[in-house]
């Protein structure tokens, strides 16, 4: 949730899951593709809550397309690499 804060702004959560969709949407050429949002907050720190994201229809290669677009709207971090 805290990207979403950072790349949206405080309480734009809906906004920021419209983005999400039409991401996937943009990613997917599947005609039924299916997102699913839930609001995962039960941990005493907010630094792990979070919004999941489930996509259903998405092949593999559209999946690391959408997310390429996640990445490019601030809603994932880049994988830390295992090199020093």
């Amino acid at each position: 949730m805290r990207l979403i804060e950072q790349a949206f702004g405080r309480d734009e959560f809906d906004s920021a899951c419209d983005e999400i969709q039409a991401a996937a949407r943009t990613a997917s050429c599947a005609p039924q593709l299916i997102c699913r949002f839930s609001i995962e907050c039960g941990h005493p720190n907010p630094w792990y809550h979070a919004v999941a994201v489930s996509v259903e229809g998405m092949q593999d290669q559209e999946y690391e397309q959408f997310l390429v677009a996640l990445a490019g709207l601030g809603l994932v971090e880049a994988p830390q690499s295992d090199r020093p």
